[in-house]
């Protein structure tokens, strides 16, 4: 175990970790998310992505169960999903995502920005999620976002 903590504290190439993280998936998904949260400490998108659906699939795992699982894997998806979005400017499904976990939260405002910005690249998920939404809002004006 100490040459694994070695091996991550040292490396600095992002790629060689990313290897390594999808090699120990397959074995022990703790080492895997190590490897992947290092290789995103990078700037590794690929590893970002994987830590955003992974924390997804916990979240989903969880999701009728308000506990502090659930709350620590909606924040780290978050966190890890904002950061693909950005760096790639065009990652559908982190933005599809975020929007869903938005709307849950009740956050119309973070909801739109992120589906809006999928729209922005014709996803058609994300152009039903907003008219949804509007046909919701105008059914119950107190929800409108001002």
């Amino acid at each position: 175990m100490n040459d694994e903590l070695d091996f991550i504290n040292k490396t600095t190439n992002s790629k060689l970790l990313l290897f390594k993280a999808i090699f120990e998936s397959e074995i022990d998904i703790d080492d895997s998310i190590r490897y992947f949260k290092k290789a995103a400490e990078l700037g590794e998108v690929n590893a970002m992505n994987f830590l955003g659906e992974h924390y997804c699939s916990e979240m989903e795992d969880n999701i009728r169960e308000e506990n502090d699982i659930l709350a620590n894997a909606i924040k780290l998806m978050k966190e890890y999903y904002s950061k693909v979005v950005k760096l790639t400017n065009g990652n559908i499904k982190a933005m599809i995502e975020l929007g869903k976990v938005y709307e849950k939260e009740k956050d119309y405002d973070m909801m739109k920005r992120y589906y809006i910005q999928a729209c922005e690249f014709d996803s058609y998920v994300a152009m039903e999620k907003l008219g949804e939404y509007y046909m919701e809002v105008e059914d119950k004006p107190s929800l409108m976002v001002k």
